[in-house]
């Protein structure tokens, strides 16, 4: 009989077998855990990420082209910046400066932040998109399920039941059926499909009615009253929604009033105040022995206070587009359609209201 060898024994040669390490393996780990491949790894993370938010906001563009033309996008902003500077630089005869200026901050610091921005607008863009297309879904959603009940009441299979509800009126749902039925033909299970159907949307409505579908049919139960009683409840749902945002209507319009008309108003009207304020002083004759009496003009320009009131409108229209689609539809993604309009309307009353401010005054002094 073979000795059996002792645990102390087969740790110590595991021990051995653990420290001997071959060539192979070391160029290996490098290759592994090398910077390069970090990046890469990375990069294909990302890549993923934008895929995946590309096939949410149901863009069929390839990634590669996604990534030239934001890169184009900021070259060309980035080049129209750039002839604007050294057109500056040129009228006030200073045109080396602006080269050297333009090729040390614009092209390199410059060029980076416009980039960034660029992607920044594009991802808000495709959040609105599938936002969007979650929306218009969900609105379909009730009557495609009472038709597939009416379809497995007159006999058929929940396949063929499916692809039978479709009309060309449910839009997005249509074409996203459509694909689920394809992928059976060919073979793939229903279940399958239909899981990743639901994950393609952030939408709690539809992963909860599909996952109570494919759980009815693998127990076996009524699917025709199951999807009319999840059809009712999203309907139900969508009216307690209406009937909310219908209760903190008046929160919402004080709100934008506020944001919108009160603002810009009282911000032309102190524009114009300060004006008057600085035009007063220099007239008023001041000794120069008044001591704590003497008063300067110059305490507040008049152009840092429009570049205040401007930067301030912004904010506070961003803030407040936020706030009021929170209040109305629960969600921060719907006011980002109500941005432009807010500091659109904002500035425009901003400027409005300056120039009649200026006109009232003005007559007055």
């Amino acid at each position: 009989m073979k000795e059996k060898k002792s645990p102390s024994k087969l740790a110590k040669k595991l021990d051995k077998l653990k420290q001997s390490v071959s060539p192979e393996r070391k160029e290996l780990e490098k290759k592994l855990f090398s910077p390069t491949s970090v990046i890469k790894k990375k990069r294909t993370r990302l890549g993923w990420l934008l895929g995946r938010f590309l096939t949410k906001a149901g863009i069929m563009t390839s990634q590669e082209v996604v990534r030239k033309r934001v890169f184009l996008v900021a070259l060309i902003l980035i080049s129209i910046f750039t002839v604007f500077l050294l057109t500056w630089f040129a009228l006030n005869n200073a045109l080396i400066w602006g080269v050297v200026s333009v090729l040390l901050t614009v092209w390199t610091l410059g060029f980076v932040l416009v980039w960034l921005l660029c992607w920044v607008v594009f991802a808000s863009v495709l959040d609105v998109r599938i936002h969007k297309r979650r929306k218009e879904l969900e609105a379909v959603l009730p009557d495609y399920l009472q038709l597939v009940a009416a379809n497995i009441r007159a006999g058929m299979a929940i396949d063929r039941a499916l692809w039978y509800a479709v009309r060309p009126r449910f839009g997005v749902l249509a074409k996203e059926i459509e694909d689920v039925a394809k992928r059976v033909l060919t073979g793939e299970e229903l279940s399958t499909a239909l899981r990743d159907f639901s994950n393609r949307y952030d939408s709690p409505v539809l992963q909860r009615s599909i996952s109570l579908l494919l759980e009815g049919v693998a127990a076996g139960g009524e699917i025709a009253d199951l999807l009319h009683k999840i059809s009712t409840d999203i309907t139900e749902q969508r009216i307690l929604q209406q009937e909310l945002s219908a209760n903190v209507m008046t929160y919402s319009i004080f709100i934008t009033f506020a944001s919108i008309v009160a603002a810009p108003v009282l911000f032309g009207l102190s524009r114009q105040l300060l004006v008057v304020i600085q035009t007063i002083i220099t007239d008023v004759d001041v000794p120069d022995d008044a001591g704590f009496f003497q008063v300067s003009g110059d305490v507040v320009a008049l152009s840092d206070f429009t570049i205040f009131a401007v930067v301030l409108l912004i904010g506070t229209s961003i803030i407040s587009a936020m706030i009021v689609s929170t209040i109305r539809k629960g969600s921060v993604t719907d006011g980002l359609r109500l941005l432009p309009t807010f500091m659109f309307v904002s500035l425009i009353l901003f400027a409005l209201s300056s120039f009649l401010f200026g006109i009232i005054f003005g007559a007055v002094i």
